[in-house]
């Protein structure tokens, strides 16, 4: 209909060259543990099944729909932050279509307006991080700058590429 999107397609291999990739990594980690002490004591094949689950996960486009529109509704109410909407008609395990949104990255202070109060930014950064990690337990697990997108004439936040996400339980 004519409203700027952003399309992720996964390229129709990578499925197999990520779960052979990660055959290799969880064999090493079993002769690691077969033969260094330390690699038992920090259960390596636990921690690299721990990995490869999350890899697995993150090339399932539906599950980072839905984790955006989670984080959508968790930030919902802080003023100057955002996750760009998610269009499922267009959208599916292989396939993201997320609205376009005009920014720049979050370290590149530089090149806002000047009239975009840097504070401000900064202060609803935090605000939304506090809120993800200690209010709601459901947070961003990879917000380096890449990932963090900052409207250059109007200083709003934008959260992007949410298939790695943490859960903090309340207990």
């Amino acid at each position: 209909d004519g409203t700027p999107v952003v399309v992720k397609v996964q390229r129709p291999d990578v499925q197999a060259k990520v779960r052979a990739d990660l055959g290799v990594i969880q064999e090493l980690a079993g002769v690691a543990e077969a033969r260094i002490p330390m690699a038992r004591q920090v259960d390596a094949t636990g921690l690299v099944r721990e990995f490869a689950d999350g890899v697995l996960e993150e090339l399932d486009y539906t599950i980072e729909a839905y984790h955006a529109r989670r984080l959508a509704d968790v930030v919902a109410g802080i003023e100057g932050v955002a996750v760009p909407a998610v269009h499922p008609d267009l959208s599916g395990r292989r396939v993201r279509t997320i609205d376009f949104v005009p920014g720049v990255k979050a370290t590149k202070a530089d090149q806002l307006d000047p009239s975009v109060d840097r504070h401000a930014v900064a202060e609803a950064f935090m605000r939304a991080m506090v809120q993800q990690v200690m209010i709601a337990g459901f947070f961003h697990a990879d917000p380096h700058p890449g990932n963090i997108l900052v409207d250059p004439h109007t200083g709003v936040l934008t959260f992007l590429d949410l298939g790695l996400i943490g859960e903090i339980a309340q207990e």
